[in-house]
């Protein structure tokens, strides 16, 4: 009732105008806000929550405010307070700049598991929501931050290296040559980010905003096996084994008609032109009479002399 009656400067005229600025700024300095966990904090330490942001107060996520030192405020509370009151008394509303500092604060104390990853998501989801989505700036900042759940344990960011998500779409990439081989050194979304129905779609947002991008085999050859290929470092087996997976999607594309086969043959002539600088297996003919070939390890074109053994003929049956 105390803060119903505060008086907002805009609203006093004459004499009276500096003193309920001098008002505002003394009440400031009291904790007179009621937070969400039933705590009095100074109004520099609440937070407003929009309708559309409403935290369950039990939450994890909620408890995890107090490592920003902001508290959110008690709906009840906040509600019976005019937002003229709440701007007089300096109380910030969440909002998508908050959610991105919490979930920074959350990765540094190793906290984000992925259950609390998609409360997080959907909080920045929403929170974004009423500006149109995510700045430029802030999706920079985001995917700096090493926040995702990643298979088999951790968390990263894509500044480090691409990071993918699987859907039900790209099951079917599963079932090109050696594909599961190239899958084992990808860095995949942790699964159950995208467990729960509704948040589904809020969830995979973000990671989008984030930089993942979907495993689709056009991708992963693209963004991982070719650049992998060129670098180098690779050892014999997993070249082999990009090589064939290359091979299976150049294959896919074959057969096509019209506007899709004309979309297909850019891909390959794009594929095969940065192929140019890749890593290859390579042999040598066997030693000691015997027939066949001994393996090499592996080798750069631009740096020696490789060539396609006649008995291989053009199936590149020298991958098996």
């Amino acid at each position: 009732r105390v803060l119903d009656a505060l008086p907002v400067e805009h609203e006093v005229v004459g004499f009276f105008r500096p003193l309920a600025a001098d008002i505002a700024r003394r009440v400031r300095g009291v904790p007179c806000v009621l937070a969400a966990d039933g705590s009095w904090v100074l109004p520099s330490k609440a937070l407003a929550v929009p309708e559309r942001l409403r935290i369950d107060p039990s939450s994890q996520l909620a408890a995890e405010f107090a490592r920003l030192d902001l508290w959110p405020l008690d709906a009840g509370f906040q509600l019976r307070l005019r937002p003229q009151t709440l701007a007089a008394l300096g109380v910030e509303e969440l909002d998508a700049a908050h959610a991105l500092k919490l979930g920074k604060a959350l990765a540094a104390a190793g906290r984000l598991t992925p259950a609390l990853f998609r409360q997080w998501a959907v909080l920045l989801y929403r929170a974004a929501g009423k500006r149109g989505g995510l700045s430029r700036a802030s999706k920079a900042e985001l995917q700096g931050l090493s926040v995702i759940p990643l298979a088999g344990g951790g968390l990263g960011c894509v500044d480090d290296a691409p990071i993918y998500v699987f859907q039900q779409s790209d099951q079917k990439a599963a079932t090109l040559d050696c594909f599961d081989t190239v899958k084992e050194k990808l860095r995949i979304v942790d699964a159950s980010l995208l467990a729960a129905a509704p948040a589904r779609p809020m969830v995979l947002s973000v990671l989008r905003d984030a930089g993942v991008v979907d495993a689709s085999p056009d991708t992963v050859v693209t963004q991982h096996v070719i650049p992998a290929l060129v670098e180098g470092g690779c050892d014999r087996s997993t070249v082999i084994a990009y090589w064939r997976l290359i091979r299976a999607l150049l294959a896919k594309g074959e057969g096509r008609r019209g506007l899709q086969a004309k979309v297909e043959r850019g891909k390959r002539e794009e594929i095969i032109k940065r192929l140019h600088d890749a890593a290859v297996p390579v042999c040598v003919r066997a030693a000691d009479g015997k027939k066949g070939f001994e393996s090499r390890g592996v080798a750069f074109p631009r740096d020696a002399d490789v060539f396609l053994a006649r008995e291989h003929g053009a199936s590149s049956d020298a991958l098996a």
